[in-house]
This record gives C-alpha cells, sequence and structure tokens, in this order.
C-alpha cells in the first residue's frame, strides 16, 4: 500500500500564496512563528502538503505518479519554496511480490528536476 504526499517547505512562506498559485487545496500546512495546536510549540518554518494518492496499490502508482505530470513544475519551481515528493510504502505482506518496488518513469524524473524537488521515500514494515 503507497501513500503519496507533494510538500513544500520555507523558511517563512505563506502556505496560503501557495493554495493560490497552485489553485490546489492542501491536506495539511504550518506556518514559521505560528504555534502547534498539538505541542504548544512554535514552528521555526511554513510547510504546505496534499496527498495526491492514498491507499494506493503497487498497479496504481504509475497513474498517481502520472497525474503529477499534470502540475506546472516551473511553477512549483518558482514559488521558492523547497519542493519534495513523499512517496510512503507499508509492506502488509512480506511475501506478496506486488509490495516489493517502486518504479518511477524517466518523464516523472524529468518533472522533479524541473521543478527542483527531491524524492523521499519512506517505508513501514507491520
Amino acid at each position: 500500500m503507497f501513500h503519496v504526499y507533494l510538500r513544500l517547505v520555507s523558511d517563512d512562506g505563506d502556505p496560503g500564496a501557495v493554495t493560490r498559485a497552485l489553485g490546489v487545496e492542501p491536506d495539511r500546512t504550518t506556518r514559521s512563528g505560528e504555534r502547534s495546536a498539538k505541542t504548544g510549540k512554535t514552528y521555526g518554518f511554513s510547510s504546505w502538503r496534499a496527498a495526491v494518492g492514498r491507499d494506493v496499490d503497487a498497479d496504481g502508482l504509475d497513474a498517481v505518479f502520472g497525474g503529477l505530470l499534470s502540475w506546472d513544475a516551473h511553477r512549483l519551481r518558482d514559488l521558492g519554496w523547497e519542493v519534495s515528493l513523499i512517496v510512503v510504502q507499508e509492506f502488509r505482506d512480506r511475501d506478496d511480490p506486488g509490495e516489493k518496488g517502486i518504479s518511477v518513469s524517466a518523464d516523472l524524473v524529468r518533472w522533479l528536476a524541473d521543478a527542483r524537488a527531491g524524492l523521499e521515500i519512506d517505508q513501514y514494515l507491520y
């Protein structure tokens, strides 16, 4: 099972400006200087995160990645925020060959480069 997020981070940017520029509502934002409702600590950075795929199996991952290609990579880059594509992989059955790999197309690699985005892969075995 996979979850895929697009995350932008800035020292002190306005998450609302990212939402307006992309025309996409985030799932989660933080703003530098504001307090966390959970911990009461002050955020030292701003962030903006949108889920682009939730509870996706290996066969659906290509469609999620393909959908990102419609996002304007240059607009993401020009916002001046650090951009990351985060892929979270949850292994539920270690013997299932469908849970073993993550395939990234050349088109997605180019898109990531155009956006100056990093790729983070988190893997959890349950």
